[in-house]
């Protein structure tokens, strides 16, 4: 073993988020700009080889939980393939996808039989126009069936995100708590988050305190423990409930002082904070040659550039350069 990942303020790192794609087949108005994105080329994305490698050397180091993200990461071919090699990393305890749902129902099984043990599933309206509105493209039966596709899968836990963006969909948080109440789902409700591209200003937020009235406006609802300590959901519990809601608050009660999560793109960037820009990139080390050793200096040479949090959202508006589909979801 390697020693642990500990930035120099005190946070130990465990949770690693691998982008396997930039590529989508959404056009999600939060995530991706209206004219899309210059696409990484075949050569510049990280080959599965070159991901389980510093996968390794992360667990080594500590990191036991891994999320893999897009763009849409079941757009990647032999997905299954990579997951099967994470899931038998030694100290890798927990696999995660995180997915627009659109494919899952071809994927579920093949996914459950390579070793992934949860999903995340976008999704933001109930309603078919709202979501061509957000996604642009698409059709939202096609997400609803791979929630199912998931459910019957017994993949466990099942999230389903939903990103709040006032006067558009938050007149939907309680019909979502309702249509989902019976099912074995945990509804996270996401403060709208500010990219440069995806036309973020603080009157399309609706703040955690707001999301929690309007809660409560229709159901009794109180604190619940979380079996995830990196869990970055407040989590709380409606009586009757067979899964439980909660609330991300990236903006308005931030919870950077516990954060424990680094970020790998697809094409070999380090990010150490959302918010933050690029650390570092590992590709080159990779594929020049570098040694173990110099792979880890220069993963720990990246966590020292981590900050302490992100700005403030009371110190002003701060927006991120890079969209959310080039970072990873």
């Amino acid at each position: 073993m390697r020693a642990p990942l500990i930035d120099r303020f005190g946070r130990r790192h465990t949770y690693l988020r691998i982008s396997v794609t930039d590529r989508c087949n959404l056009r999600c108005t939060y995530c991706m700009p209206e004219e899309g994105i210059a696409l990484a080329s075949h050569f510049d994305l990280l080959t599965f080889e070159e991901i389980s490698r510093v996968l390794q050397i992360f667990a080594e180091m500590g990191i036991n939980k891994v999320r893999l993200t897009g763009g849409e990461p079941l757009l990647r071919k032999g997905l299954p393939n990579l997951i099967s090699s994470i899931s038998q990393t030694s100290g890798i305890d927990k696999v995660g996808l995180t997915t627009n749902g659109i494919l899952l129902t071809d994927y579920a099984e093949p996914l459950r039989n390579a070793g992934l043990k949860s999903v995340n599933i976008s999704l933001d309206t109930l309603n078919q126009d709202r979501f061509l509105q957000i996604t642009r493209v698409g059709r939202i039966e096609k997400v609803l069936e791979g929630i199912e596709a998931a459910i019957a899968g017994a993949f466990s836990p099942i999230k389903i995100n939903m990103v709040v963006m006032k006067d558009f969909n938050d007149d939907e948080i309680s019909d979502f708590i309702e249509y989902f109440f019976e099912k074995p789902v945990h509804l996270r409700f996401i403060e709208f988050m500010p990219f440069r591209s995806n036309g973020w200003n603080r009157q399309k937020l609706i703040p955690a305190a707001a999301i929690r009235q309007i809660i409560g406006e229709r159901f009794s609802f109180m604190p619940a423990g979380s079996e995830e300590p990196d869990q970055v959901a407040r989590p709380y519990q409606i009586e009757g409930m067979k899964g439980s809601i909660g609330i991300i608050s990236s903006m308005t009660e931030e919870f950077c002082e516990s954060c424990s999560r680094l970020r790998l793109s697809a094409t070999g960037g380090v990010k150490t904070c959302l918010f933050g820009p690029e650390d570092g990139n590992v590709r080159n080390l990779l594929r020049d040659g570098a040694t173990d050793v110099e792979i880890e200096t220069f993963i720990r040479q990246c966590l020292d550039r981590k900050p302490s949090g992100h700005q403030s959202f009371n110190e002003g508006e701060f927006l991120v350069e890079s969209p959310m589909v080039a970072i990873g979801g």
